[in-house]
């Protein structure tokens, strides 16, 4: 069985279901960052390699998050021709952009310096 649901339909949430959609990729950026922010807080509680370590992986965490974001958003727009609700930050970048990168696949290193611009948060403006 296949269920559709339109992109304008009202969730339970009371929101439609684009709104819902970006509500939480949106969500999931910022709470990278928040994980990000609270990670600081046990500098010189743990030994300065973890933590150093641990601090590079949130922070390409953050910018990825911010990326996959943008991305998905950017995809299912295309189908929903419709743009991003107010109070949430817009993609920055491109469908196309996000389709023509090509990345590295190691995981404990950035994969693809074109995305690692700027501030990744906040992606919920209101």
């Amino acid at each position: 069985m296949v269920h559709h649901v339109g992109w304008g339909e009202t969730l339970d949430t009371g929101k439609t279901l684009w709104e819902e959609l970006v509500r939480r990729y949106s969500q999931g950026v910022d709470d990278v960052g928040h994980m990000r922010d609270a990670w600081a807080t046990v500098k010189g509680r743990i030994d300065t390699q973890r933590f150093g370590e641990v601090t590079d992986f949130l922070q390409i965490q953050h910018y990825e998050a911010r990326w996959w974001r943008d991305a998905c958003l950017s995809y299912f727009a295309t189908f929903s021709k419709l743009p991003i609700p107010a109070g949430y930050a817009a993609p920055a970048n491109s469908l196309s952009f996000y389709q023509g990168l090509k990345c590295p696949t190691d995981a404990k290193k950035p994969r693809c310096r074109e995305v690692y611009t700027g501030s990744p948060s906040p992606a919920v403006l209101q």
